[in-house]
């Protein structure tokens, strides 16, 4: 006996989730980065509605034994360490000489796959169709012959046109020996045909 069961995908059994929030600065001096940032951070009535947000977001269900925690936490806003700086600089220095010879290199792509399609796709393509193929000499003895092909076959023809010519030469031949019996053949002819 065969059973086929149909299970669900997955069951969620529990959610912990753990934000981090940064708090605000405010510059001292009148001019930005004239003076030192101050940081202030977050008021209780902020950080519960943001805990709020995230436990909609989630779906949070305490049933289940969802943990959602919020915390506030200054970020790192130091100058960074001279090893990342220059890391950094060349990283944009690069991304600018892509950007200045982006519309270069576009073109260049351009033309090289177009060369590409041309040597790979378009001469293959080309050769093959124009290659002579065995069934090429069948196709040219079935089609329409000029009256210089006819006149050449028949003076070097084979076998069977030199029988033809033979035959009209003897015809020939005949009506110029017995022009009597040729005129009576002839009228014979044309009466059976009317």
């Amino acid at each position: 006996m065969i059973k086929h069961r149909v299970l669900p995908v997955g069951r969620l059994l529990k959610q912990s989730v753990a934000v981090v929030v940064d708090g605000t600065r405010a510059v001292a001096g009148q001019a930005a980065g004239a003076g030192s940032a101050s940081y202030t951070p977050r008021t209780a009535e902020e950080m519960a509605k943001i805990e709020k947000l995230v436990k909609r977001a989630i779906n949070f269900d305490a049933d289940r034994g969802d943990e959602v925690e919020v915390q506030n936490i200054p970020f790192e806003t130091g100058p960074l360490p001279d090893a990342v700086q220059t890391e950094s600089a060349t990283a944009e220095s690069w991304m600018s000489r892509l950007q200045a010879d982006s519309k270069v290199g576009r073109f260049a792509g351009l033309a090289i796959f177009c060369l590409l399609i041309f040597l790979f796709i378009v001469r293959p393509l080309t050769r093959w169709i124009t290659a002579s193929s065995p069934w090429d000499k069948e196709i040219y003895t079935q089609l329409p012959k000029t009256i210089a092909e006819i006149e050449s076959a028949y003076a070097g023809g084979g076998s069977g046109m030199v029988r033809e010519l033979s035959n009209v030469s003897q015809a020939e031949q005949m009506m110029t020996k017995d022009k009597k019996n040729t005129a009576k053949l002839l009228q014979g002819w044309m009466g059976n045909q009317s």
